[in-house]
């Protein structure tokens, strides 16, 4: 909607987004059990643009900081402490939302000093009434999840999570019910929840019961805190879903995949897994018949026939699916998770970058099409401007481009191309314990 005097903040009161945008930040924290947040917000657009962060309560108060203003440049970003001004209270968690966020990207990092750990997730542009998370633990191995779930509206919403256990695994089906207060969170633990069994390996199917749309990330974490990994959902769904990085015993890392089945019926899903230089056929096609509604398939690395790095297409024919992937270097605490991607674009934007130290940043571009692809990534620094010269490469078909400890010390990237490509980061700290974290790019 534009005016005469420009661009009209709209309240999404309904599950679309308005011309100057809105991101959420379903979870943020402050030494909540030793976990604080920090997070990166980007200009993605051609114009300088200012963007206000709103921040609440778990119960939908506004915090004592109440808001921050950054004013910024054509691919500049900002930085945020939560810890710093009682952005979020100290030992609690809460959310944000952040107006003025058209043509803007956010990645929120989860960090923990002892034991040292990352996660990260990127900012929710696209709230929903239905939100599927593929991949969640109740006592697996010592793994745990949480379900953040953000209330957009201005009014209290009642909310329902079903919970599907995946075949083979350990666990039981079933549903609850809950309210969520306005502008309020609502976390649920795993380990509480009692109807799923003391042990469950599935996924979940969350839906506003008022039509009111939601923001959701949901966590893997060890219950010794010694390692997590968070999404968001950012990578929706569809009939076809993307993964840009399946590690096949790379240097010891492997990958396991959470593939779900989005729609409301039974239905059968396939994967397709290409080798690194791409071409036909697939190095690995399976199919898996009659996965239940909004239930998910446990996938495992692909196994011999596939290079160490390679990529995978995800599909459910005529209805939506929605995948994770996991990536865990075994015998450490290692361990990232990344959304597969539903809406490959010519230009994904990376919103952070990091070439320094004891940091290396690396991404994996997916060409998704069966010509060639040819790509420019272009790097820039904190305050926008471009920073070293560009790296070009044509990629082939069903291929993969890998890059990594190169580019701007401490910025951003953009990656364009003349057809739609996927993109996938991973960044890693030199720290002993998980100093590893991924996320996928902003598909533009």
């Amino acid at each position: 909607m534009m005016t005469a005097s420009g661009a009209t903040v709209l309240e999404d009161f309904q599950s679309y987004t308005s011309v100057n945008g809105r991101i959420y930040l379903p979870d943020l924290r402050n030494n909540d059990s030793g976990w604080t947040s920090e997070f990166y917000v980007r200009n993605d657009g051609t114009e300088s643009r200012t963007v206000t962060i709103y921040y609440f309560n778990a119960n939908g108060t506004s915090t004592p900081k109440v808001s921050d203003t950054c004013i910024l440049n054509p691919n500049q970003r900002c930085w945020i402490q939560v810890s710093a001004f009682d952005r979020i209270p100290a030992g609690t968690t809460g959310s944000a939302y952040i107006d003025g966020g058209e043509a803007v990207s956010v990645v929120v990092i989860q960090r923990r000093a002892s034991p040292g750990a990352r996660a990260a997730y990127l900012g929710v542009s696209q709230p929903s009434t239905q939100v599927h998370v593929p991949l969640l633990h109740k006592n697996n191995y010592g793994l745990y999840s949480e379900i953040y779930i953000q209330n957009n509206w201005p009014t209290f919403t009642g909310v329902t999570v079903q919970y599907k256990v995946s075949p083979g695994q350990p666990g039981s089906d079933c549903t609850e019910s809950s309210n969520v207060l306005a502008r309020g969170l609502k976390v649920i633990r795993l380990s509480e929840v009692s109807c799923i069994g003391a042990t469950f390996v599935g996924s979940a199917y969350v839906t506003s019961n008022a039509n009111h749309a939601l923001a959701v990330a949901s966590t893997q974490r060890k219950s010794d805190h010694s390692n997590m990994a968070e999404s968001s959902g950012a990578g929706g769904t569809a009939n076809t879903a993307y993964a840009p990085l399946i590690q096949n015993n790379n240097y010891g890392w492997i990958s396991g995949i959470a593939l779900q089945n989005a729609s409301g019926s039974t239905n059968n899903l396939a994967a397709n897994v290409y080798n690194q230089t791409g071409g036909w056929p697939p190095c690995r096609t399976d199919t898996y018949s009659n996965i239940g509604a909004r239930r998910s398939q446990i996938i495992s690395t692909p196994g011999v026939f596939c290079t160490s790095v390679a990529s995978a297409v995800y599909g459910g024919g005529s209805q939506p699916v929605a995948a994770i992937v996991n990536q865990v270097l075994p015998g450490t605490p290692s361990s990232t998770d990344y959304e597969a991607i539903t809406a490959p674009s010519k230009k994904v934007v990376v919103p952070l970058w990091l070439n320094r130290s004891s940091w290396i940043s690396g991404l994996v571009v997916q060409n998704v099409n069966d010509q060639w692809a040819n790509m420019t990534i272009t790097f820039y620094d904190a305050a926008g401007n471009p920073s070293g010269s560009p790296l070009t490469a044509g990629i082939p078909p069903r291929a993969l481009y890998i890059r990594s400890s190169t580019g701007v010390a401490s910025g951003s990237a953009v990656v364009t191309a003349d057809r739609p490509v996927a993109v996938v980061v991973n960044h890693f700290l030199s720290i002993s314990g998980d100093g590893s974290m991924s996320h996928i790019g902003v598909q533009s």
